[in-house]
Formats: structure tokens, C-alpha cells, sequence
């Protein structure tokens, strides 16, 4: 913080008038003390244009040099001595190194200001540095969790597709099970073979309701009945008479070969009002999918055998 006139001023009038008292005691007859050869009140000069510049020399020449010279002319010296003395070349030497003085300490004075600006700088590029390094540290933690989501969607999916293409029927099931709730955030869900004389759950899960957490059979199912008569996926909004006991939205699952029903699934917890068109075209596809495992299962009796056994 640069310091006032004021400042200066007062601080030199203070060393000033201890000079000058000293002078007056130890000469009383002439302050001055030319004897000496060199003035002290230069002392006063030399330390305040060093301490403060050009403002610190011009302050102590007025101050300190005033103050003598009025001491000596106090004194009874008349002022063309003092004129004379001004002007001898001991004095007009020291003014002439005052000066060099002063401009050594504005000198250095400016190279303190410019090193200052520059650590103003250096502190501020170091701030935005570390801002810069929090949110690159912040972003690096957002793209690892990003990463080991997409690892875990990844292995989510390759097992899914596993189970849908080369797993068993009950395998299969639950993986169209698994894509469904991704898919519509529902609660439970059941996949069950639908023949002429056969109703068989082959997969399930979650609470199917509060009162029966296992699924029941859904020839009864209003929702799925629908769904097995028109052959599309079919919301509880588009069932008249639902009831809460009925699935909230049904899909059947159609042998591609003949295009009969060959099993359904039916999920719960899913508003209904919810479903956009699609999501229930998503859903047709993950029956599409599940399809070639249960019409080999309506085919072969060994295998039916086998996969009512793992389901139980």
C-alpha cells in the first residue's frame, strides 16, 4: 500500500526537528557547522529519498533544510551566507547524489510493483488452476462411474442375450423378464405357456399381489384374456372391467411360424396410463425374442418335462 504525503511529511518533520535540535546544542553559535565539511542535514535526505523516492527527497530537502536555515538565521548568520553556503560544491555533490538516491530507490520501488502484479497474477492463475483441476477431478469420478455403469449395462446385456439365445426356456423367460422391467419399471412379472390345454408358469418374479405373492393362473386374468384374443400387447386402460387382481399390462408371446399364441407375459406395477405406444411396441419385441424357446417347448415333451421341473 503506497504510503501519503501526509505520512512522509510527518515522519520527516519528526527527523528534522531531532537534527536540527542536536545541531543547535552541540553549535549553538552556528547550527550550520560548516566546519564540518559536510552538512548533516543531508543524513535526513539520504534516508527519506531512499525510503520513499523522489516524494522522500523533495519532502526532507523542504523540511529539513528549511528548518536549518531557519535555526541559522536564528542564530544571527546572515542569509547571504546561507546563500553562499548552499552553493559550494560539497552540497551541490550531495544533492547530486541524492538524486541518484532517489532514483535508485524509485528504481527499485517499480521492480517491487511489477513483481507484485506479477504474483497477483501467478496467485490468480493458481486459483483457476485448482478450480480447473477440481472439476477435471470431478469430471474424472462422473466418467468412472460412467464407465462402470456402461460395464455393468454391458454385462447386463451379454447375459440377457445369453439366456434369450442359448439358455433354456426358463432361462429365457426370466431374461425377457429382466428386459421388461428395465424396460417399464414393473414390480413382477410372469411368463406362462399358453396352449390349448395347457396354462403353466415357467417363470416368475417378484409379489404379485400384497394378499398372494405367487402368481396365479391367468386364464382368469381379464387383462390377459384380452391380450391373447386380439394377439397384441394390451394395457389394464384398454380392459373394461379390470380390476386391481388383473395384470397391469399383458403381452403375448406368438410362434413365429403360425402366428398362434404360445405363452404371455404379464407384469404388475406399471400405471397403465403411463404406457406410450413405444413401450408397448418394445414389449412385443421382447416376446418376439422369448418366442422360439417356448414353441420348442411345446414341442418336445422331454423338454417340457425338464423345464416344469427347474421352474418348480
Amino acid at each position: 500500500m503506497s504510503t501519503s504525503n501526509r505520512q512522509i511529511a510527518a515522519e520527516v518533520a519528526v527527523f528534522s526537528a531531532l537534527l536540527v535540535a542536536a545541531l543547535a546544542f552541540l553549535s549553538p553559535d552556528d547550527p550550520w557547522m560548516p566546519e564540518l565539511g559536510f552538512q548533516p542535514a543531508w543524513i535526513v535526505v539520504a534516508l527519506f529519498a531512499a525510503r520513499y523516492g523522489a516524494r522522500g527527497l523533495f519532502w526532507s530537502i523542504g523540511i529539513a533544510w528549511g528548518s536549518l536555515a531557519f535555526v541559522t538565521l536564528a542564530a544571527g548568520i546572515p542569509p547571504e551566507a546561507l546563500v553562499r553556503r548552499a552553493q559550494e560544491s560539497e552540497s551541490l555533490l550531495a544533492l547530486t547524489a541524492m538524486l541518484f538516491v532517489a532514483w535508485m530507490s524509485l528504481a527499485h520501488e517499480g521492480r517491487l510493483s511489477r513483481s507484485a502484479r506479477k504474483l497477483a497474477a501467478a496467485v490468480k492463475r493458481e486459483r483457476n488452476a485448482t478450480e480447473t483441476v477440481d472439476a477435471l477431478r470431478d469430471g474424472l469420478e462422473y466418467l468412472r462411474a460412467r464407465c462402470d455403469r456402461i460395464e455393468m449395462s454391458l454385462s447386463f446385456w451379454r447375459d440377457v442375450t445369453t439366456r434369450l439365445e442359448r439358455g433354456d426356456a426358463v432361462q429365457a423367460a426370466r431374461a425377457a423378464l429382466d428386459l421388461c422391467a428395465v424396460r417399464c419399471g414393473a414390480t413382477a412379472g410372469v411368463v406362462q405357456r399358453w396352449s390349448d390345454c395347457e396354462r403353466d408358469v415357467i417363470a416368475w418374479y417378484g409379489a404379485w399381489t400384497p394378499w398372494n405373492p405367487r402368481p396365479r393362473d391367468l386364464e382368469s386374468d381379464r387383462t390377459a384374456c384380452v391380450a391373447v384374443a386380439t394377439g397384441a400387447p394390451t394395457p389394464a386402460a384398454d380392459v373394461d372391467a379390470a380390476s386391481e387382481r388383473d395384470s397391469d399390462v399383458a403381452v403375448p408371446i406368438l410362434d413365429r411360424l403360425d402366428g398362434t399364441v404360445v405363452g404371455l407375459i404379464a407384469l404388475r406395477g406399471v400405471c397403465p396410463r403411463n404406457l406410450r405406444a413405444a413401450d408397448l411396441h418394445d414389449l412385443a419385441i421382447i416376446a418376439d425374442w422369448l418366442s422360439p424357446s417356448l414353441a420348442v417347448l411345446l414341442r418336445k415333451p422331454q423338454l417340457r418335462a425338464v423345464t416344469e421341473e427347474t421352474a418348480r
